[in-house]
Protein backbone atom coordinates (compact mmCIF):
# COMPACT_ATOMS: atom_id res chain seq x y z
CA UNK A 1 0.00 0.00 0.00
CA UNK A 2 1.17 3.73 -0.66
CA UNK A 3 2.25 5.94 1.47
CA UNK A 4 -0.24 8.85 2.21
CA UNK A 5 0.55 11.95 0.51
CA UNK A 6 0.76 15.07 2.81
CA UNK A 7 -1.13 17.70 0.54
CA UNK A 8 -2.83 21.17 1.63
CA UNK A 9 -5.43 19.89 4.31
CA UNK A 10 -8.75 21.10 2.93
CA UNK A 11 -12.49 20.56 3.54
CA UNK A 12 -14.32 18.42 1.13
CA UNK A 13 -15.86 14.90 0.50
CA UNK A 14 -15.63 11.72 -0.71
CA UNK A 15 -17.99 11.18 -3.50
CA UNK A 16 -19.38 7.28 -4.06
CA UNK A 17 -21.29 5.86 -6.77
CA UNK A 18 -22.61 2.32 -5.88
CA UNK A 19 -24.34 -0.28 -7.94
CA UNK A 20 -25.28 -3.08 -6.46
CA UNK A 21 -24.45 -6.66 -8.84
CA UNK A 22 -27.72 -7.59 -8.71
CA UNK A 23 -30.38 -4.93 -7.95
CA UNK A 24 -32.80 -7.59 -6.27
CA UNK A 25 -35.28 -5.79 -3.15
CA UNK A 26 -33.44 -8.38 -1.37
CA UNK A 27 -29.77 -6.90 -2.04
CA UNK A 28 -30.82 -3.39 -1.79
CA UNK A 29 -32.25 -3.79 1.16
CA UNK A 30 -29.22 -5.25 2.48
CA UNK A 31 -26.96 -2.78 1.55
CA UNK A 32 -28.97 -0.27 3.03
CA UNK A 33 -28.32 -2.15 6.35
CA UNK A 34 -25.26 -1.84 5.66
CA UNK A 35 -24.86 1.66 4.61
CA UNK A 36 -25.90 2.18 7.51
CA UNK A 37 -23.58 0.65 10.48
CA UNK A 38 -20.76 1.72 7.95
CA UNK A 39 -21.48 5.14 8.01
CA UNK A 40 -21.05 5.08 11.90
CA UNK A 41 -17.69 3.59 11.59
CA UNK A 42 -16.82 6.47 9.27
CA UNK A 43 -18.02 8.83 11.84
CA UNK A 44 -16.85 7.17 15.07
CA UNK A 45 -13.21 5.16 13.95
CA UNK A 46 -11.91 7.80 11.37
CA UNK A 47 -8.56 10.18 12.19
CA UNK A 48 -5.68 11.16 11.25
CA UNK A 49 -3.15 11.41 14.07
CA UNK A 50 -1.16 14.14 12.39
CA UNK A 51 -4.32 16.64 12.54
CA UNK A 52 -6.06 16.53 15.69
CA UNK A 53 -9.47 17.25 14.98
CA UNK A 54 -9.83 15.62 11.53
CA UNK A 55 -12.66 13.26 11.38
CA UNK A 56 -16.03 12.25 8.99
CA UNK A 57 -18.61 15.15 10.23
CA UNK A 58 -21.63 13.92 7.87
CA UNK A 59 -23.03 10.85 5.97
CA UNK A 60 -25.74 11.15 3.44
CA UNK A 61 -27.35 8.84 1.19
CA UNK A 62 -29.34 9.64 -1.52
CA UNK A 63 -31.52 7.36 -3.84
CA UNK A 64 -32.70 8.56 -7.46
CA UNK A 65 -36.18 7.59 -8.97
CA UNK A 66 -36.88 3.90 -9.93
CA UNK A 67 -38.82 4.38 -12.51
CA UNK A 68 -36.67 6.83 -14.30
CA UNK A 69 -34.28 4.75 -16.67
CA UNK A 70 -31.59 7.48 -16.68
CA UNK A 71 -30.79 6.10 -13.05
CA UNK A 72 -29.45 2.82 -12.78
CA UNK A 73 -26.72 0.41 -11.84
CA UNK A 74 -25.12 -0.62 -15.35
CA UNK A 75 -22.79 1.24 -16.98
CA UNK A 76 -23.90 4.23 -19.16
CA UNK A 77 -26.60 5.52 -15.99
CA UNK A 78 -26.22 7.39 -13.52
CA UNK A 79 -25.59 5.62 -10.64
CA UNK A 80 -29.14 5.04 -8.33
CA UNK A 81 -27.64 5.84 -5.40
CA UNK A 82 -25.15 8.89 -4.48
CA UNK A 83 -23.11 8.67 -1.04
CA UNK A 84 -21.25 12.10 0.15
CA UNK A 85 -19.09 11.56 3.09
CA UNK A 86 -18.00 15.22 4.47
CA UNK A 87 -14.56 15.47 5.99
CA UNK A 88 -12.74 18.91 7.85
CA UNK A 89 -9.24 17.39 6.12
CA UNK A 90 -9.90 15.31 2.81
CA UNK A 91 -6.52 13.68 3.57
CA UNK A 92 -8.00 11.05 5.98
CA UNK A 93 -9.57 8.99 3.69
CA UNK A 94 -5.71 8.18 2.62
CA UNK A 95 -4.96 7.13 6.61
CA UNK A 96 -4.74 3.80 8.23
CA UNK A 97 -7.82 4.56 9.54
CA UNK A 98 -9.73 4.77 7.23
CA UNK A 99 -8.24 1.77 5.25
CA UNK A 100 -8.82 -0.30 8.62
CA UNK A 101 -12.60 0.41 8.77
CA UNK A 102 -14.15 -2.57 8.22
CA UNK A 103 -15.60 -3.82 4.79
CA UNK A 104 -17.16 -7.14 5.83
CA UNK A 105 -20.82 -7.14 4.82
CA UNK A 106 -21.97 -8.57 8.38
CA UNK A 107 -20.85 -5.92 10.52
CA UNK A 108 -22.40 -6.89 13.34
CA UNK A 109 -19.70 -9.38 14.29
CA UNK A 110 -17.41 -6.91 13.40
CA UNK A 111 -18.70 -5.13 16.66
CA UNK A 112 -21.11 -4.11 19.19
CA UNK A 113 -24.44 -2.72 17.89
CA UNK A 114 -25.47 0.56 19.02
CA UNK A 115 -29.22 1.35 20.13
CA UNK A 116 -31.16 1.55 17.23
CA UNK A 117 -28.92 -0.14 14.96
CA UNK A 118 -29.92 -3.44 12.97
CA UNK A 119 -28.04 -6.08 12.16
CA UNK A 120 -27.08 -6.64 8.17
CA UNK A 121 -28.34 -10.11 8.48
CA UNK A 122 -26.04 -11.95 5.40
CA UNK A 123 -23.71 -14.85 5.64
CA UNK A 124 -20.81 -14.81 7.84
CA UNK A 125 -17.78 -13.70 6.57
CA UNK A 126 -18.88 -11.91 3.39
CA UNK A 127 -17.50 -8.52 1.96
CA UNK A 128 -19.52 -6.05 0.27
CA UNK A 129 -18.01 -6.19 -2.72
CA UNK A 130 -19.95 -9.27 -3.27
CA UNK A 131 -23.12 -7.52 -3.34
CA UNK A 132 -21.79 -4.08 -4.52
CA UNK A 133 -19.40 -2.38 -7.38
CA UNK A 134 -18.82 0.92 -5.76
CA UNK A 135 -16.44 3.93 -7.46
CA UNK A 136 -15.33 7.00 -5.60
CA UNK A 137 -14.28 10.98 -6.21
CA UNK A 138 -12.56 12.62 -3.67
CA UNK A 139 -13.72 16.63 -4.10
CA UNK A 140 -12.33 19.93 -2.21
CA UNK A 141 -14.63 22.85 -1.08
CA UNK A 142 -14.17 25.86 -3.52
CA UNK A 143 -14.94 29.53 -2.45
CA UNK A 144 -17.01 30.94 -4.56
CA UNK A 145 -18.75 34.07 -2.29
CA UNK A 146 -22.06 33.02 -2.60
CA UNK A 147 -24.32 34.26 0.14
CA UNK A 148 -25.82 30.65 -0.37
CA UNK A 149 -26.43 28.44 2.71
CA UNK A 150 -23.47 25.98 1.98
CA UNK A 151 -24.09 21.76 1.08
CA UNK A 152 -22.79 21.40 3.97
CA UNK A 153 -25.33 23.21 6.48
CA UNK A 154 -28.37 21.29 5.22
CA UNK A 155 -30.00 20.87 8.60
CA UNK A 156 -30.13 17.47 9.79
CA UNK A 157 -33.07 14.90 9.34
CA UNK A 158 -33.99 14.64 12.87
CA UNK A 159 -35.34 11.60 12.13
CA UNK A 160 -37.19 12.32 9.08
CA UNK A 161 -35.57 12.76 5.50
CA UNK A 162 -38.75 13.13 3.43
CA UNK A 163 -38.39 16.13 1.49
CA UNK A 164 -35.18 17.24 0.14
CA UNK A 165 -33.69 16.86 -3.13
CA UNK A 166 -30.04 16.75 -4.06
CA UNK A 167 -29.29 18.70 -7.16
CA UNK A 168 -25.90 16.95 -8.92
CA UNK A 169 -24.05 18.80 -11.57
CA UNK A 170 -20.64 17.70 -13.10
CA UNK A 171 -18.65 20.34 -15.08
CA UNK A 172 -15.56 19.21 -17.45
CA UNK A 173 -13.38 21.51 -19.75
CA UNK A 174 -13.84 24.91 -18.26
CA UNK A 175 -11.57 26.90 -15.88
CA UNK A 176 -12.64 28.43 -12.71
CA UNK A 177 -13.95 31.92 -13.52
CA UNK A 178 -16.23 30.13 -16.06
CA UNK A 179 -17.08 27.72 -13.61
CA UNK A 180 -17.97 30.31 -10.91
CA UNK A 181 -20.23 32.43 -13.57
CA UNK A 182 -22.44 29.28 -13.61
CA UNK A 183 -22.07 28.11 -10.51
CA UNK A 184 -24.15 31.91 -9.90
CA UNK A 185 -26.33 31.32 -13.04
CA UNK A 186 -27.49 27.87 -11.47
CA UNK A 187 -28.21 29.83 -7.77
CA UNK A 188 -30.41 32.51 -9.41
CA UNK A 189 -32.13 30.08 -11.75
CA UNK A 190 -33.35 27.36 -8.96
CA UNK A 191 -34.29 30.38 -6.34
CA UNK A 192 -36.50 31.56 -9.41
CA UNK A 193 -37.58 28.30 -10.49
CA UNK A 194 -38.11 26.00 -7.66
CA UNK A 195 -41.21 27.84 -5.58
CA UNK A 196 -41.03 30.83 -3.06
CA UNK A 197 -39.83 30.21 0.34
CA UNK A 198 -37.44 27.36 -1.01
CA UNK A 199 -34.18 27.38 0.95
CA UNK A 200 -30.84 26.26 -0.88
CA UNK A 201 -27.88 24.50 0.34
CA UNK A 202 -25.54 24.76 -2.25
CA UNK A 203 -21.91 24.37 -2.92
CA UNK A 204 -19.38 24.15 -5.45
CA UNK A 205 -16.60 21.64 -5.11
CA UNK A 206 -13.16 20.77 -7.58
CA UNK A 207 -12.04 17.21 -8.21
CA UNK A 208 -8.12 16.82 -6.37
CA UNK A 209 -7.56 14.27 -8.60
CA UNK A 210 -5.40 11.12 -8.14
CA UNK A 211 -3.06 12.61 -5.50
CA UNK A 212 -6.07 12.01 -2.82
CA UNK A 213 -7.78 8.89 -4.25
CA UNK A 214 -7.48 6.10 -1.64
CA UNK A 215 -5.71 3.26 -2.49
CA UNK A 216 -7.97 -0.07 -4.33
CA UNK A 217 -10.51 2.66 -4.98
CA UNK A 218 -11.42 2.74 -8.45
CA UNK A 219 -12.17 6.84 -9.61
CA UNK A 220 -15.71 7.11 -11.03
CA UNK A 221 -15.87 7.67 -14.59
CA UNK A 222 -15.82 11.48 -15.94
CA UNK A 223 -18.96 10.86 -18.46
CA UNK A 224 -21.39 10.65 -14.65
CA UNK A 225 -21.67 13.59 -12.38
CA UNK A 226 -19.44 12.24 -9.84
CA UNK A 227 -16.84 11.91 -12.37
CA UNK A 228 -15.95 16.03 -13.29
CA UNK A 229 -13.70 17.99 -12.81
CA UNK A 230 -16.12 20.61 -11.12
CA UNK A 231 -19.24 19.44 -8.98
CA UNK A 232 -22.52 21.24 -8.77
CA UNK A 233 -24.39 19.87 -5.54
CA UNK A 234 -27.49 22.04 -4.17
CA UNK A 235 -29.98 20.55 -1.61
CA UNK A 236 -33.33 21.94 -1.72
CA UNK A 237 -36.85 20.60 -0.10
CA UNK A 238 -38.75 19.85 -2.66
CA UNK A 239 -42.25 17.89 -3.21
CA UNK A 240 -42.26 13.87 -3.91
CA UNK A 241 -45.07 14.37 -6.43
CA UNK A 242 -43.16 16.72 -8.42
CA UNK A 243 -39.89 15.25 -8.41
CA UNK A 244 -40.49 15.18 -12.58
CA UNK A 245 -41.09 18.89 -12.60
CA UNK A 246 -37.81 19.23 -10.94
CA UNK A 247 -35.60 17.36 -13.34
CA UNK A 248 -37.33 19.06 -16.06
CA UNK A 249 -36.32 22.33 -14.51
CA UNK A 250 -32.56 21.43 -13.84
CA UNK A 251 -32.66 19.81 -17.53
CA UNK A 252 -33.75 23.53 -18.73
CA UNK A 253 -31.00 24.70 -16.91
CA UNK A 254 -28.33 22.24 -18.29
CA UNK A 255 -29.62 23.04 -22.19
CA UNK A 256 -29.54 26.77 -21.98
CA UNK A 257 -25.95 26.57 -20.03
CA UNK A 258 -23.99 24.58 -22.39
CA UNK A 259 -21.93 26.51 -24.82
CA UNK A 260 -21.76 25.68 -28.53
CA UNK A 261 -18.53 25.74 -30.19
CA UNK A 262 -17.86 27.58 -34.06
CA UNK A 263 -18.22 23.52 -35.55
CA UNK A 264 -21.12 23.08 -33.16
CA UNK A 265 -20.14 20.94 -30.47
CA UNK A 266 -20.22 21.94 -27.32
CA UNK A 267 -17.01 23.04 -25.70
CA UNK A 268 -17.65 21.72 -22.20
CA UNK A 269 -19.78 19.39 -20.94
CA UNK A 270 -21.97 18.99 -18.34
CA UNK A 271 -23.96 15.72 -16.60
CA UNK A 272 -26.95 16.10 -14.08
CA UNK A 273 -29.07 14.12 -11.56
CA UNK A 274 -31.25 14.71 -9.06
CA UNK A 275 -31.41 12.34 -5.75
CA UNK A 276 -33.38 12.29 -2.92
CA UNK A 277 -32.35 11.79 0.60
CA UNK A 278 -32.68 9.18 2.27
CA UNK A 279 -30.11 8.29 4.99
CA UNK A 280 -28.48 11.26 7.29
CA UNK A 281 -26.02 10.64 10.18
CA UNK A 282 -23.82 13.35 11.77
CA UNK A 283 -20.84 13.20 14.01
CA UNK A 284 -21.94 13.13 18.11
CA UNK A 285 -19.43 15.62 19.40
Amino acid sequence: MASPRHFESTAGIMLVNPRLHDPTSQNADTFERWTKLHFRDLLTDLSDPEHSGSHVTRTLRFVASDVNSKYGHGAGTESQYLYTIRTLHIPVFRTPSYYAISRRLDLENTRNLLDGEEEVGCEEGSMVWDIVNASFSIFEEADTGSDIPAYSNLPAANGSVDGIRLIGIGLNGLGDHGVKALFGGLLHYLKSNTGEGLQLYASLYHNVGADAQPDMHPRISADVVGGAEWLFLAAIEFPYSEDEKLEDRVAKWVDEARGVGKDGVSEYRINFGVWSREVDMARSE
